[in-house]
């Protein structure tokens, strides 16, 4: 079968979308190898620990606004609301800025709390201080990228946080390098990440500002109740897709000293390389799914399982996506697994550590792959409320393997959990998607090949 036929339908934007994804990975990836290198296993392990209060924050800061922006934004630029498009916006804004002071506060307690009883050493719990600005700036970040995946704007959605972000990290910490001293202190370290994260998000607001709906004024007639009651319903699930893969290395920073955090972080970083291809395939087709349930909804027609023209849709629209996923995610599985090792030697041979925890992650990312974009699917179609339940309970059993797998065996122990956590949730949202829809995303089905 053709790479073309694979890619039918969208074929612009999931190019886009997977060439951005693949740069940025590339970006990332130099400009951790560039920060520890400059910083050192200990300082660099710390540092680690305030990047994942950051990222930890980008996932779920937002409280779901990044995601339920995509559902919304669709469908009110496709009925042509901007009324009502510009107060959901606004609302959006001021939730997402409430999520990030939530969250700095939130991050200040640990540390505070950590220091105070000893289970953290006073220089890591300067992280979780030294993470605040971050965890105000990165949730905005998430929440752009959202709107302008609602506008179609898949390349605008990227770009910020993808390309912007680690350049300028890369640049402020070669002029700190060759400027001040050849080794980064901790200080140094963060102020890079800050000059990132500003520049980043001063493209996004502009970005925003191009697409800002034209009517002057809100619709009268607003929903911020259900807005509100939507994107809270996708916290949950935000938080177990991605947040468990930030949120290891805190709860780390309580078992294991900085220098195995930073084998760990590293080879997270490596992973996402596997991760990419299956994000830039849902970021292209979530839209279509917003769209299809709101075409199905002005029809009167609520129960797409029971329309065979509605789900003949939806099935043609997931098999899209899960096929540009299987084409996008699993050679870059495959070639991570034989050149994991390289690519650790660019930040030096005492990371070679972190070689095990690569293998078993990609466990976990390729059974992703599989189940195609099932979450996805939910959160666009009026299930978000459904895929909460799944993913509290997922987020419950993840709690437990991680702190036993942490405190039991170590990085390797962690990355286990992340693993089994990302497998159990797929099996139960694959489930509940066919009993919804009658709609199968995953690889061995034949829907997904044939339509």
């Amino acid at each position: 079968m053709k790479l073309a036929r694979l890619l039918r339908g969208g074929r612009a934007q999931y190019a886009s979308a997977l060439g951005i994804r693949l740069v940025g990975a590339g970006l990332m990836f130099l400009m951790n190898v560039w920060l520890a290198r400059a910083a050192g296993p200990q300082t660099y392990g710390i540092v680690a620990v305030g990047l994942a209060w950051g990222l930890f924050a980008m996932n779920v800061g937002s409280l779901g606004f990044s995601i339920s922006s995509i559902r919304f934004v669709a469908a009110y630029t496709h009925a042509g609301r901007d009324g009502q498009l510009r107060s959901f916006l606004t609302t959006a804004i001021l939730m997402t800025l409430a999520g990030g002071v939530l969250g700095g506060l939130a991050a200040s307690g640990a540390g505070f709390f950590g220091a105070a009883t000893g289970a953290l050493k006073a220089e890591a719990s300067r992280a979780y201080y030294m993470a605040v600005p971050l965890i105000l700036i990165f949730p905005l970040l998430d929440l752009t990228g959202g709107i302008q995946r609602g506008f179609d704007g898949v390349a605008r959605a990227l770009i910020p946080y993808n390309l912007v972000f680690p350049i300028l990290v890369i640049a402020t910490t070669a002029c700190a390098v060759f400027l001040r001293n050849p080794v980064v202190d901790l200080g140094t370290a963060f102020l890079c990440l800050y000059a990132g994260a500003v520049g980043a998000i001063l493209l996004a607001v502009g970005f925003l500002m191009g697409r800002w709906p034209h009517a002057r004024r809100g619709d009268p007639a607003v929903a911020r109740s259900e807005w509100i009651k939507t994107s809270l319903a996708t916290l949950p699930s935000s938080a177990s897709s991605f947040a468990i893969r930030q949120i290891d290395a805190i709860i780390l920073s309580f078992f294991v000293a900085p220098t195995e955090i930073a084998f760990y972080w590293l080879a997270g970083r490596i992973v996402r390389f596997a991760s990419f291809g299956l994000q830039a395939a849902h970021m292209v087709a979530s839209p279509e799914f917003a769209r299809l349930r709101q075409e199905a909804e002005a029809l009167s027609n609520d129960d797409i399982r029971n329309s065979p023209e509605h789900r003949a849709k939806m099935q043609a629209a997931a098999s899209r996506a899960a096929r540009a996923t299987a084409v996008m995610a699993l050679p870059s599985i495959l070639l991570l697994a034989v050149a994991s090792p390289y690519l650790l030697e660019f930040a030096g041979a005492s990371f070679q550590g972190g070689l095990p925890i690569i293998y078993i992650m990609l466990c976990g990312e390729a059974f992703n792959v599989f189940c195609g974009p099932n979450a996805a699917l939910m959160n666009m179609t009026g299930l978000q409320n459904e895929l909460a339940k799944i993913s509290i309970l997922v987020i419950v059993a993840y709690a437990l393997l991680i702190v036993v797998g942490a405190a039991t065996f170590g990085i390797v122990g962690a990355a286990a959990a992340v693993s089994a956590t990302i497998i159990l949730q797929n099996l139960a949202v694959s489930r509940r998607v066919y009993r919804a829809f009658g709609v199968n995303t995953t690889m061995l089905s034949r829907a997904v090949w044939n339509a």
